[in-house]
């Protein structure tokens, strides 16, 4: 009798939780075309989402009233929970992105690579960061160029981690002014998002196009993983607390444990002065990278600049 009265108990819970998840999708109010790869986050809440290539998204409405969903080169638009029916469908509204104006010179253009990608020397021992979470990396880079420069491309090394179950994540590159030693506004024209395979050793994104001049007082690249396509080709995007950690074992070999990894595992390299590592979670504020577990060491992330 008592088994019989905790299932009719459960079975009421698992309907209430699945309600609170709502999917729906965000496209552009001028041409009615899906929004890939939007932010989705909330208020009152430390979790978020990120929407497909087609624009559809699911989120935990539990906890909030409001989501906020944002996407580069567009205005950010507040979806009310209330508002959220079966395939409900939300129109964001275009806002162009100014372009800098690169100024021509009668020299020689010359690239250079800048960042703690240029820290490395020969070591036997690979060290490196997985963040394993909805977690947004990001590396200050100083500019110790006198001349003006733009920024070409980023970079971003990997440590090659074999996975059972993912054929490729997706990620996305940022790049930040700084704000008192902290990521501030967004300086890329367009969302930078691409697949990073478990065998990649280095990631380069290509920004030329947003011509970006590199700030006096520095700038911060940062990277993002925003979902996995797995071996059968379905795609996932990171949802809430997405958490992944691969196999392991101590040394005398008696303790297993098992958590799949959702993120590609970043290079770390001997920190120097100047060099600062900050990670985000969702609408939590930036912290230090804790990879202050390895040592004195910083994520290999750097940048090409032309100048």
């Amino acid at each position: 009798m008592k088994l019989d009265k905790i299932l009719i108990l459960l079975v009421p819970f698992s309907q209430i939780a699945y309600a609170q998840q709502k999917c729906f999708q965000v496209v552009s109010k001028d041409n009615n075309q899906p929004v890939p790869y939007a932010t989705a986050t909330c208020t009152k809440c430390s979790y978020g989402s990120y929407s497909d290539e087609n624009g559809y998204l699911c989120f935990d409405t539990s906890k909030t009233d409001t989501i906020i969903i944002t996407s580069i080169g567009f205005i950010k638009l507040e979806v009310w929970v209330n508002d959220l029916r079966k395939d409900s469908i939300f129109y964001m509204i275009p806002q162009p992105v100014q372009l800098n104006e690169v100024k021509i010179k009668k020299r020689i253009l010359r690239d250079q690579e800048v960042g703690p990608i240029k820290n490395r020397r020969f070591s036997l021992s690979s060290h490196s960061y997985c963040p394993n979470s909805a977690a947004q990396l990001g590396v200050f880079i100083s500019n110790t160029i006198d001349d003006d420069c733009t920024i070409s491309s980023l970079i971003y090394n990997t440590e090659v981690k074999k996975s059972d179950f993912v054929k490729a994540f997706k990620c996305k590159a940022s790049v930040f002014s700084d704000d008192l030693q902290k990521p501030g506004k967004n300086l890329l024209c367009v969302e930078k998002v691409f697949d990073v395979l478990p065998e990649q050793r280095k990631i380069i994104v290509d920004v030329k196009e947003c011509n970006v001049i590199f700030p006096k007082n520095g700038v911060w690249i940062c990277i993002e993983t925003i979902g996995y396509t797995d071996k059968n080709d379905t795609y996932y995007a990171i949802q809430q607390n997405s958490v992944g950690v691969s196999w392991g074992q101590n040394r005398m070999g008696n303790r297993r444990s098992q958590i799949k990894t959702v993120s590609p595992y970043y290079s770390l390299v001997t920190l120097k002065d100047g060099d600062i590592a900050k990670e985000k979670f969702w609408t939590l504020p930036w912290k230090d990278v804790s990879s202050i577990k390895y040592g004195k060491r910083v994520l290999e992330f750097g940048m090409e600049i032309v100048y």
